[in-house]
């Protein structure tokens, strides 16, 4: 069972550190540590000592779903950020381009 509780534990802390990478915009090490604790998450599941010990984790499964939401919101406010800077940049080259056509291409 102790590999199952260290598991558990690594979960949660892969978590924390996709949260923490989230913020600092470092997507390429969030989708990596993402991969590894999806399979992690996989195996823990599946299981026996989750369903028999349900009760003894419900706390770490409330905190794994909780952190979660937290990686998916900082995800999704990356996403509209991005959606934004490149709505402002198609913006920003229409502009230049209307303005090349009116001053002739020059």
């Amino acid at each position: 069972m102790a590999e199952f509780d260290d598991n558990l534990m690594l979960a949660i802390d892969l978590s924390h550190q996709i949260i923490d990478l989230g913020k600092e915009g470092n997507w390429d090490q969030v989708r990596d540590l993402d991969e590894q604790r999806l399979r992690l998450l996989k195996t823990l599941f599946a299981d026996t000592a989750m369903a028999s010990r349900r009760d003894e984790f419900k706390t770490h499964i409330e905190t794994l779903l909780e952190l979660n939401e937290q990686a998916v919101a900082i995800c999704a406010q990356a996403r509209s950020d991005s959606m934004v800077s490149s709505r402002a940049a198609k913006r920003g080259m229409h502009a230049i381009n209307a303005y090349h056509k009116q001053s002739g291409g020059r």
